[in-house]
């Protein structure tokens, strides 16, 4: 790995960022609070949120094993891409890899920072080849973007050639685990220590049933924290959002029903899928959805959309011709899925 000076924008080297007094303060000591012009009512949302998000970063790390130092939480997944390509990206200068197919909304954040988007394609199993990303790759690209369980295709990427891309790259790989609590691979948020140039971003909207909290989270090494505090807007996550994000860590009884019923439920729509005569392909997930190839990817979609059901369109993708992706929903929404599909059938 550079150093990470080397990594940096030119200008972030000697940036002091932005001092918040009271990140420093004990808050369990009574303090009167007089230097922010907040208004002395309607307790407890008076008050700016905190900005180190310190409470829910204590509740979150031994979660995961790590120390609190090792997380920055954001306003959702698409801050933090933002965030980590304005850290370390000069615009018409450096690129970033990324690995797809995938979400789109990366492509978009990169383009409007104007720095280079370069695609490494999976396998036509949709697997990682360390290699054929790692070809991409220049003296310009800081940042290797991959997901796993990937964003489009469900399914986890080989730990082997995880680790083969993480160790022959000299910039920083920004690992996308959002879905990880659907599987039972090993988590790569648990390996850190071994891997210096390794970020690990996730979210509260999945597994935690949370998307409207809009929390997104990194975990990396305390170097790499330090910059995002220095460079990150004053106030992230609103008190609210921190305060029912610390609510939904403490229901974990709840958390597990929600998966053993979702992948119930993913078994099931899967099976169902593959009996439709015009489905080609249902793809393995270890996700809260599946992607499913058909004969006309976009009759079917325009169908459901008719009948009031919306499932994702991803047959614009590389390798995804002809694809849509399911969110497995509540048993009834998968019923209402499931008996449109098969009203579709007897129209063909």
């Amino acid at each position: 790995m550079k150093r990470l000076e080397q990594l940096l924008r030119r200008h972030l080297c000697n940036f002091q960022g932005v001092n918040d007094p009271r990140s420093d303060l004990d808050t369990t000591a009574e303090i009167t609070l007089l230097d922010r012009n907040e208004n002395p009512f309607n307790k407890p949302y008076n008050r700016y949120a905190d900005t180190s998000q310190r409470e829910l970063r204590n509740v979150l790390a031994p979660k995961k094993g790590l120390d609190a130092d090792n997380i920055f939480i954001a306003n959702g997944l698409e801050q933090l891409l933002d965030l980590t390509i304005r850290i370390f990206c000069d615009p018409c200068e450096d690129n970033v890899v990324v690995v797809e197919p995938t979400y789109s909304a990366i492509k978009s954040i990169v383009a409007f920072n104007n720095v280079g988007y370069r695609s490494a394609l999976l396998t036509d199993t949709f697997q990682l080849n360390a290699s054929n990303v790692l070809t991409q790759c220049d003296e310009h690209t800081k940042l290797i973007f991959i997901a796993s369980p990937n964003n489009t295709t469900g399914n986890v990427m080989d730990k082997d050639e995880l680790v083969r891309l993480i160790n022959g790259f000299e910039g920083l790989v920004i690992l996308d685990e959002s879905y990880s609590d659907f599987h039972r691979e090993p988590r790569f948020s648990q390996y850190l220590d071994r891997f210096p140039n390794l970020v690990v971003i996730s979210t509260m909207a999945h597994s935690w049933a949370s998307a409207g909290l809009n929390i997104g989270i990194a975990y990396t090494n305390k170097t790499v924290i330090d910059i995002y505090n220095k460079v990150r807007t004053f106030h992230l996550v609103s008190s609210p959002a921190q305060d029912l994000g610390l609510k939904m860590l403490q229901r974990n009884i709840d958390k597990d029903d929600w998966k053993k019923l979702i992948l119930t439920e993913r078994t099931t729509m899967m099976k169902a899928l593959a009996m439709l005569p015009f489905c080609t392909a249902v793809f393995p997930s270890d996700a809260n959805f599946f992607m499913a190839r058909f004969t006309d990817a976009k009759a079917v979609y325009d169908y459901l959309l008719a009948h009031k059901l919306l499932v994702c369109d991803v047959s614009t993708l590389p390798l995804c011709n002809n694809c849509l992706r399911m969110t497995i929903g509540s048993k009834t929404e998968n019923a209402k899925l499931i008996g449109a599909l098969r009203q579709f059938e007897g129209k063909c």
